[in-house]
């Protein structure tokens, strides 16, 4: 989700709704009154991303200082008759706000023999996954952030790659590398601090095993180069007490990186290029905590997770006021009497990739996920919180 800088009543949502093997959509809704109501579902993609038969996924919005929205996917594209797909990421600006999207840019194009279905490839094929936004709102440089994945016979490699575009998204340059080709890595999330450096947070490791490092790398240039990535915590018991996506945020100079570890949520905290240990967000929380989002404004940061115990779920918004050192419970958001939550094992109901979260203009905005009614994940709803910034 994404609210405009200069008009901060308009929020936008978009949304992955998967109906069924082969039907993947994405929605957006705009509200003009702060997130209080919703305008209609509006389809940005379905079935096809560019003209071009598609699989369509992982929708990230953000705008820049002027008020123009960007919209992020990825797309599986299909060529039947020459049994060969491609796999891309690209934007689609907005002029108005959210409501109505050009063509997409692409910022990386993929192709490989066969037709894949989702995200079973065969070997030795390139594709891309897990992408996110950034805009710069005092340059206007838009960055985008994605997953370069490589296929073989015994498993597959990953790398974090990051593309900017300077020209208010109708082009990227070529990307850039953020880690080592033979690794194994998760998308990246993307900051820009307020002297314009870039800094990019992943989880990765150097073989596909259930434990890795949180990495940060920045770039002072730009988005041109990055410098090495820089280890600031540990991830243990990724797929089974850990979701492998690192949260990034930033206000002024300072920078948070947030992620789960052996089931618990950390945080790591900068002031520019310098790091300091992790730290966990709430101490005293037990449970398996999912699916965490930061976000910061005025010198504060805002963090959403899932917190899955014994007594059902929570969706929890924390706040520091401190640069990260301590986190404070400012409200629960929505409660489930069973699990629910992302990939891990001990979520139970499946809601998604993500937690949306951001603030702007006094008010923190959280969109998430949970079933309306039972456990039926098929009976999922997006919802939308908006609350003053005490």
């Amino acid at each position: 989700m994404a609210v405009d800088p200069t008009a901060p009543h308009r929020v936008v949502v978009v949304v992955k709704d998967t109906q069924g093997s082969g039907d993947l959509r994405i929605d957006r809704f705009v509200s003009s009154d702060g997130g209080r109501t919703f305008g209609p579902r509006r389809r940005i993609a379905n079935a096809s991303y560019a003209g071009v038969p598609a699989l369509v996924s992982d929708p990230v919005v953000d705008f820049d200082g002027a008020g123009h929205a960007f919209f992020g996917a990825l797309a599986i594209r299909f060529y039947p008759e020459r049994n060969r797909f491609d796999s891309v990421i690209g934007i689609r600006r907005s002029d108005d706000g959210g409501g109505t999207f050009g063509r997409p840019a692409l910022a990386v194009r993929d192709e490989g023999a066969g037709l894949p279905e989702e995200a079973s490839f065969p070997p030795d094929v390139t594709w891309n996954d897990k992408d996110w936004l950034a805009v710069d709102r005092m340059r206007g440089t838009v960055y985008q952030g994605w997953n370069r994945i490589h296929t073989r016979f015994a498993g597959q490699s990953s790398r974090v790659v990051v593309a900017r575009s300077t020209d208010g998204g109708a082009s990227f340059a070529p990307a850039v590398a953020l880690s080592p080709p033979r690794g194994v890595t998760t998308g990246p999330q993307l900051a820009v601090r307020a002297d314009g450096a870039v800094e990019a947070a992943w989880v990765g490791s150097a073989r596909p095993v259930d434990r890795g490092d949180a990495l940060v790398a920045t770039s002072h240039d730009g988005g041109a180069t990055f410098g090495a990535p820089r280890r600031i915590g540990r991830v243990v018991g990724i797929g089974r007490t850990a979701y492998d996506l690192a949260a990034l945020a930033s206000t002024g100079s300072a920078s948070l990186a947030c992620w789960g570890s052996a089931g618990r949520a950390h945080c790591a905290r900068a002031v520019g290029d310098s790091w300091r240990a992790p730290r966990l967000v709430d101490p005293r929380l037990g449970g398996l905590q999912d699916m965490i989002a930061v976000t910061g404004d005025a010198g504060r940061f805002w963090l959403g997770m899932y917190a899955i115990g014994r007594r059902g779920t929570t969706l929890r918004l924390y706040r520091s006021a401190d640069g990260g050192r301590s986190f404070r419970l400012v409200r629960i958001l929505a409660h489930r009497p069973f699990a629910a939550g992302g990939f891990l094992p001990g979520s139970g109901v499946r809601t998604g990739d993500y937690f949306g979260l951001t603030a702007v203009g006094g008010r923190v905005s959280a969109a998430y996920v949970l079933p309306r009614r039972g456990r039926s994940p098929l009976a999922n709803s997006v919802y939308v919180t908006t609350v003053a910034a005490p």
